[in-house]
C-alpha cells in the first residue's frame, strides 16, 4: 500500500491506536471489533479479526505502512526502531502475564494479607 507523505502521520496514528486497543483486548480475551471498526476500513478490520495474534498483526501493518510511505530515510529508520521497541515491550509484557506464580509465593501472600 503506497501512502502519501501527508497522509502517513494520520494513518500511523490510527494504526497505533488500533494496536493499543488490540493489545488490551488480546490480554483479557475480548473482541476488539466494536472499538476499532470506527478506526479501520472494513477490509483491514476483517484481516485484523482473522489474525491469530492481533497486536502483532497491527504492528506488522504499521511497519509496512512506514516502509511504503514517502518518508525520508532517517525518519523512517527511527519509526521502524520505535515499532521494533514497541513489539519487544509487548512481548515482555505477555511473558510476564503468562508466567505462573509459584505456589509458595501464593501461600505466603495469603498468609501476609
Amino acid at each position: 500500500m503506497q501512502v502519501a507523505s501527508s497522509d502517513a502521520p494520520l494513518i500511523c496514528v490510527l494504526h497505533t491506536q488500533t494496536d493499543v486497543t488490540a493489545t488490551k483486548h488480546h490480554i483479557v480475551n475480548h473482541s476488539c471489533q466494536v472499538l476499532v471498526q470506527a478506526v479501520l476500513p472494513p477490509d483491514e478490520l476483517a484481516q485484523l479479526l482473522a489474525s491469530k495474534h492481533r497486536p502483532n498483526y497491527v504492528l506488522q501493518v504499521l511497519s509496512e505502512l512506514v516502509e511504503s510511505s514517502c518518508i525520508v530515510s532517517p525518519e523512517r529508520f527511527r519509526m521502524d526502531q520505535n515499532i521494533t521497541f514497541f513489539m519487544d515491550a509487548q512481548g515482555v509484557c505477555e511473558r510476564i502475564l503468562k508466567t505462573p506464580i509459584p505456589l509458595s509465593y501464593t501461600r505466603w501472600a495469603c498468609y501476609v494479607t
